[in-house]
């Protein structure tokens, strides 16, 4: 697992490219998430295939640009995963997050590394946003705030893509949350950031199969 910039500098208003997409989609079995460079919208690789969004006339818009340069990246490389019985208790953020500080199987997998994990099926609910570019706010102390198109979507089969880690927050996901997920629907047609979700009963996680 490698990152590049960090959430901490984004939040105070620095965010370059600090990454060229098309260096890493030349290799294998990549899994990424991030922002673009400028904050312009919204990075996901799924086994080295892009789903990179963006806001064009209020509206979301998918593309598979290998070109796109990076703000944020967050990414592993894993050719074999394995599939983690979750409870039925794990229905939300919350509860997902305290399955992977507390599961046995997990707990092994990370020993203070970020962990990626994907999650599979129909989710109940994903609430998304896609970053949009900073705009004027007099009422920021960075003078500017991040524009963004969010919504709600229900009952639709999505794949998750996340890293946890409790020892990166501010680097690679905000402070006090120790998530950072992104996602897009089987069809491909939405991708975005996930600020809270509700699992279905039948989705299944997947974690790197341990060497």
């Amino acid at each position: 697992m490698k990152y590049y910039g960090n959430v901490d500098s984004i939040m105070t208003g620095h965010y370059p490219a600090v990454f060229h997409m098309d260096s890493l989609l030349n290799k294998e079995n990549i899994y990424a998430i991030g922002a673009m460079e400028g904050l312009v919208g919204e990075i996901q690789v799924f086994n080295g295939s892009a789903f990179n969004s963006s806001v064009r006339d209020d509206s979301v818009v998918v593309g598979l640009s290998r070109t796109t340069n990076a703000s944020l990246l967050i990414y592993a490389q894993v050719a074999n995963w394995r599939e983690i019985n979750m409870p039925l208790s794990v229905v939300n953020q919350e509860a997902l997050i305290g399955f992977l500080e507390y599961d046995e199987q997990i707990s092994k997998m990370s020993s203070g590394d970020p962990l990626v994990f994907t999650i599979e099926g129909k989710a109940e609910q994903i609430n998304w946003h896609v970053v949009n570019g900073p705009i004027a706010d007099s009422t920021s102390k960075t003078g500017h705030k991040i524009a963004k198109v969010s919504d709600v979507i229900e009952d639709v089969e999505v794949e998750i893509l996340g890293f946890y880690s409790r020892e990166h927050e501010g680097i690679i996901t905000h402070r006090n949350i120790p998530i950072h997920m992104h996602f897009k629907t089987a069809d491909g047609s939405l991708a975005g950031h996930v600020d809270d979700l509700e699992l279905g009963p039948e989705m299944t996680m997947q974690i790197p199969k341990s060497k």
